[in-house]
């Protein structure tokens, strides 16, 4: 099954009930989430649904597919979804894209970095970036 709401207006407060509510479902395989007005306002995850994602994706074991290639991800949001990711064992493909790799001019800082890289090293079962 999938989700798409791409095109709902998103807030972080909905994201996070809604990773909430995802941490223990056993039919979702794809997820795609973002909007497009959220990117032109520059609007983005914040904390509290940085971590609700975080534990969602380390707990979630049927999700193969995960679209966050619309919604405006932080470096602290990143890092953390790739800290999950680590010993994550459902997703197959994670979609980021441009848009969402950072607000910071289109690029990880440092520790986003070391987290993709010490997360690629670790997980056996992503197999399409």
């Amino acid at each position: 099954t999938e989700l798409n709401v791409s095109e709902c207006s998103l807030t972080p407060q909905s994201c996070a009930s809604m990773f909430k509510a995802l941490k223990h479902n056993s039919s979702l395989k794809k997820l795609i989430i973002g909007n497009k007005s959220w990117l032109y306002h520059r609007n983005r995850f914040d904390l509290a649904a940085s971590y609700a994602l975080t534990d969602m994706l380390s707990h979630n074991s049927t999700l193969t597919e995960l679209d966050v290639s619309r919604y405006g991800l932080t470096p602290q949001s990143c890092v953390s979804m790739f800290i999950a990711l680590k010993h994550n064992s459902s997703l197959k493909k994670l979609i980021i894209g441009n848009k969402s790799w950072l607000y910071h001019r289109n690029r990880f800082d440092l520790a986003a970095s070391y987290a993709l890289t010490d997360m690629l090293s670790h997980n056996s079962t992503l197999t399409e970036l």
